[in-house]
């Protein structure tokens, strides 16, 4: 199960890698070509046995390989991120400017059908023509406008912008893993070295090369301190991507810290479920799980009940979610987040802005609250960046907000 999450994690790296479309060349790989290269050597053919990896006068122990590759993606990702950023951020800007155009036009049109219909046809003479064609003018701009301008729930279903969102979700998603990814091999790094110190082929080895040595001695996770505080505060905000689709709010979560799962937000009463591609993805094992039965749109299928050790919402990161494993004939289902999931919250969704605000409901207990939060302290999550902006509290409605009004504390799963 660790060694699957592990996996997965890596392989959303990956793909956050890939979508920076750069060309990079990172420590493991060159290291390994120097290292297969040079294999024919006694010594160094020991060292390679041993999992090491060779990078100048330093033999890496794969802790420390993956953690200067991770080092060397954060640059990459992070500008990935911020490109991705603005560009949502440049969609909402042209659309409010699209919105306002289309308002100003509809107000002058009006004031053109005034004058054409309060004066007399005989008075105006040449001018009324005039006038009508100016007003055939501004209707015809006013249906191009109404192509681009998407108000109230339009923006986040129009598929440019939820195409533009998903790529946003997965860069942020990829920055989150990478960054957690670096801490934990740098924390592994002195336990896997005095392991190895402690094999007398190594130590053999390295005295029959004495211009080598075991590590290179740097602290990743320090040294790029400042840079994973600046990911921190981007990617743990309180604000998180959203889009709709058929009828409901969609965010990309991270699931048991590994694995990037998209879920719908329930608006009533039902439990959090996950598609058997998810549950496969996720390598959870539902052999021993106690089974379910759940009717759903006349159907009714045999579910097996699991609890997911996390799921992580921006900086929210809800603990010990129950949840149903469907079967495979549920697939069409997709994954749903069910209300008593996140109690003790609320999110607020606003859809012509293209995000959610996580906010505080009647937390009662810890189980579940933004990471930096402490017992009394109700601040929210520190948070920097367009997508980190709070929107306004509940109560201020618009056609394009939602806000999903909790808690269920009887339900409470986290």
């Amino acid at each position: 199960m660790a060694n699957g999450g592990a996996t997965m994690r890596n392989q959303a790296i990956r793909r956050a890698i890939r979508a920076t479309a750069m060309p990079l060349v990172f420590g493991v790989a060159a290291c390994a070509c120097v290292a297969t290269c040079s294999a024919a050597d006694g010594p160094r053919e020991t060292l390679i046995a041993n999992g090491l990896v060779n990078l100048g006068d330093a033999w890496l122990c794969p802790a420390e390989a993956e953690a200067r590759r991770l080092f060397d993606a954060l640059d990459p990702l992070e500008r990935h991120y911020q490109g991705v950023q603005r560009a949502v951020d440049d969609r909402i800007k042209v659309n409010e400017k699209a919105k306002a155009d289309l308002a100003q036009k509809r107000r002058d049109l009006k004031v053109l059908a005034e004058k054409i219909t309060a004066n007399d046809p005989a008075a105006l003479g040449p001018t009324r023509e005039q006038l009508i064609q100016s007003a055939k003018d501004l209707d015809d701009q006013i249906k191009r406008l109404k192509q681009v301008a998407k108000d109230g729930t339009r923006l986040a279903e129009f598929q440019p912008a939820r195409e533009d969102v998903i790529r946003l979700s997965n860069a942020r998603v990829g920055l989150t893993l990478a960054a957690a990814a670096l801490r934990q091999r740098t924390a592994e790094m002195p336990a896997e070295y005095e392991r190895l110190e402690k094999i007398a082929a190594v130590r053999a080895a390295l005295r029959q090369l004495p211009q080598q040595r075991l590590g290179t001695g740097k602290d990743y996770a320090a040294e790029a301190a400042e840079r994973l505080a600046r990911i921190d505060r981007a990617t743990q905000s309180n604000v998180v991507p959203v889009y709709r689709d058929d009828g409901h709010a969609r965010v990309v979560t991270i699931v048991n810290e590994s694995t990037p799962v998209t879920f719908s937000l329930r608006h009533s009463d039902g439990p959090t479920h996950l598609p058997h591609s998810v549950v496969t993805s996720l390598n959870l094992s539902t052999e021993d799980a106690p089974v379910v039965s759940y009717t759903v749109g006349g159907r009714k299928l045999r579910c097996r009940r699991v609890t997911l050790s996390s799921a992580r919402v921006g900086g929210l990161l809800l603990r010990n979610v129950e949840a149903l494993a469907l079967p495979p004939e549920g697939e069409d289902l997709g994954a749903k987040l069910g209300r008593a999931a996140y109690a003790s919250f609320y999110f607020d969704v606003d859809f012509s802005q293209l995000r959610m605000t996580i906010l505080d409901g009647s937390a009662k207990d810890d189980a579940a609250k933004p990471e930096g939060k402490q017992n009394g302290d109700s601040k929210n999550v520190p948070s920097t960046g367009p997508m980190s902006r709070p929107g306004p509290r509940p109560g201020r409605r618009s056609a394009s907000r939602s806000t999903i009004p909790l808690p269920l504390p009887s339900r409470a799963a986290c």
